[in-house]
C-alpha cells in the first residue's frame, strides 16, 4: 500500500523526534550517574538511596527519565507503556502535586471531582434472551455469576480471587440514583476494515480523520440506543490521537478530569477503543452471529493498581465491569470476549466505572462493529438502570 505524502511526512518526524528523544534522555542518564557518582564519592549513599526511592514513587519522574515517546504503535505498545507509566503514553502527570498515603510515601494523585479475514474468523449463534430492566429481573449476584463463569484474562499480577465478588450482598458502593455516562476516544481515528459502502481516506492504516467511519461514529451508536433508554450521555467526539499519537492518553486524561469538574453526576467514563491485530499483511477478526447478523465481538478491559499507582477504587471498576460482562454473557452469548484484568490504569484512575470497551478488530467491518456496540449498548442500558432504581430504592429506604 502506498502511504500519502501526508503519512511520509509524519513518519520522517516521528524518526526525528525519536532520535531526539534518545539523545536527551542518554544525556540525561549520563549526568544523573555523575551525579551519583558523586554524591557516592563524599559518602552520601544513604542519602541516594532514600532520595531514589521517593523518586520512583513520583509517576513524573518515571515518565521524565522513561519520556522516550513511541511513534505509531497498536495495542502491543500501548500495554508495553501502560505497564511502566499506568496511563498510555510517557508523559503522563497529575493535576495537582502528590499526596501523602498512609505509609508515608509520596504517591501521585490529583483532586477528584467525584471523591477476522485473512485471520481465523468464528462465527457462533446467540439468541437475545428477554430485558431485565429491575433488579428483581437482573440482579447483582446473577450478573456477576455469569461474569464470572466467562472466561477472565486476568494479567494483573494480583492474584484476584474473583469469587469474593460473588458473596452474598455484594455490591457497588457509588450512588447511580443521578448518573450521567461520558464517552470518551483516547484513539478517536480507529478505523474499520473498508467494505461497502464504508470507504474512507485512511489517515494512517486503519485510521481515519473521517468521523463518519471511525471510532467517533460507533461512539455515536452507543448514545444514541443509551439516550433513547433515558440514560444522560455526554459524547466527546474530539480526536485526542491525531495528529499525534504520542500523549493520547495525556490528553483524553485532561478530559476527562475537566468533564468530571463541570458536571458531578458523571459516574461511568467508557473509552471506546477498537482492537488491531495482524496476521502477516492481513487483519484480523472474529464475528459472532446475532438474530442472523454478523457482529463484531466486545471486549471490556480493567485496570487495576499492579504497577503500584495511584488507583485506589480499581475493585469498584472492576464489580461494574463483571456486571456488563455478565449481562453480555447472559443476554448475547459469545458476544463478549474474555474479560482483560491488566495492572495498568488506562486513566480508569480518574474516577468510578471507567472503563475501555474495544468494539471488534481492525479486520471487522464498520457495519459488524456497529452491530456488537448496539447489542453492548442494550446490556449496558440494562444494567445502569438497574443500579439507578437500586440506589433510588435504597435512598427511599
Amino acid at each position: 500500500m502506498i502511504r500519502s505524502y501526508k503519512s511520509q511526512r509524519r513518519g520522517f518526524k516521528a524518526k526525528a523526534a525519536l532520535f531526539y528523544a534518545i539523545a536527551r534522555n542518554t544525556l540525561i542518564i549520563i549526568l544523573l550517574c555523575f551525579a551519583v557518582k558523586f554524591l557516592s564519592d563524599i559518602g552520601a549513599d544513604s542519602f541516594i538511596e532514600n532520595q531514589f526511592a521517593r523518586l520512583m514513587q513520583n509517576e513524573t519522574v518515571i515518565s521524565t527519565i522513561l519520556g522516550l515517546e513511541f511513534g505509531y504503535t497498536e495495542r502491543e505498545n500501548d500495554d508495553l507503556m501502560n505497564v511502566v507509566l499506568g496511563g498510555g503514553d510517557a508523559g503522563e502527570t497529575s493535576s495537582e502535586g502528590p499526596a501523602e498515603s498512609d505509609t508515608g510515601d509520596t504517591i501521585p494523585s490529583f483532586t477528584l471531582p467525584n471523591g477476522e479475514s485473512g485471520g481465523l474468523s468464528s462465527s457462533t449463534s446467540a439468541t437475545p434472551q428477554t430485558e431485565f430492566n429491575t433488579l428483581d429481573d437482573f440482579s447483582l449476584q446473577a450478573a456477576f455469576n455469569a461474569g464470572v463463569s466467562g472466561a477472565i484474562q486476568d494479567l494483573s499480577g494480583l492474584d484476584i480471587d474473583f469469587s469474593k465478588y460473588l458473596e452474598p450482598g455484594t455490591s457497588l458502593s457509588t450512588d447511580y440514583s443521578d448518573v450521567t455516562v461520558l464517552i470518551i476516544h483516547t484513539h478517536g481515528s480507529e478505523a474499520y476494515k473498508p467494505d461497502g459502502d464504508d470507504v474512507y481516506v485512511a489517515s494512517d492504516p486503519s485510521r481515519t480523520e473521517d468521523n463518519n467511519y471511525n471510532m467517533i461514529r460507533v461512539g455515536n451508536e452507543l448514545t444514541s440506543i443509551l439516550q433513547s433508554r433515558g440514560i444522560s450521555v455526554i459524547h466527546d467526539t474530539s480526536l485526542y490521537d491525531y495528529p499525534s499519537y504520542n500523549g493520547s492518553y495525556t490528553r483524553s486524561l485532561e478530559a476527562i478530569v475537566s468533564y468530571l469538574e463541570a458536571d458531578p453526576t458523571i459516574k461511568i467514563v467508557i473509552d471506546l477503543h477498537r482492537d488491531a491485530v495482524n496476521e502477516g499483511d492481513d487483519p484480523y477478526k472474529t464475528v459472532v452471529d446475532i438474530n442472523g447478523e454478523p457482529s463484531s465481538q466486545v471486549m471490556i478491559i480493567a485496570g487495576t493498581n499492579g504497577t503500584g499507582l495511584y488507583h485506589p477504587l480499581w475493585e469498584e471498576n472492576l464489580k461494574f465491569a463483571l456486571l456488563l460482562q455478565g449481562c453480555m454473557n447472559m443476554k448475547y452469548p459469545s458476544l463478549a470476549r474474555p474479560l482483560y484484568v491488566t495492572n495498568a490504569r488506562y486513566n480508569q484512575h480518574a474516577t468510578t466505572g471507567s472503563l475501555i470497551v474495544e468494539v471488534g478488530y481492525n479486520g471487522n467491518t464498520l457495519q459488524e462493529a456497529l452491530r456488537g456496540v448496539s447489542y453492548f449498548a442494550d446490556c449496558m442500558a440494562d444494567v445502569v438502570t438497574s443500579l439507578t432504581e437500586n440506589s433510588v430504592n435504597t435512598k427511599n429506604g
